[in-house]
């Protein structure tokens, strides 16, 4: 079995925590069929310094794209991705 472990760089402000969030969707979009399973750190779709104003409006915006990257992922690759997020 093959896994990768995607770890992304944690925000510290609402545009770091967009940033990161780019950056998962596009390894998600660079896996191939020799990966069985993805690994998502906790809290995929808000992986940042969020305020209280901006998280849920945040989560909201960011997890339907993160969602298809994740199922895109996983038919490209016929591997189990698990995506974590709030």
């Amino acid at each position: 079995m093959k896994l990768c472990a995607i770890q992304v760089p944690y925000g510290k402000n609402l545009e770091d925590t967009e940033r990161s969030v780019e950056f998962l969707s596009k390894e998600l979009n660079t896996c191939d069929e020799s990966i069985d399973l993805i690994l998502t750190p906790e809290y995929s779709n808000g992986p940042g310094e969020l305020t209280p104003e901006e998280a849920l409006p945040f989560y909201i915006a960011h997890t339907e794209k993160l969602v298809e990257a994740a199922v895109n992922a996983a038919k490209r690759c016929h591997a189990t991705v698990a995506l974590s997020g709030c």
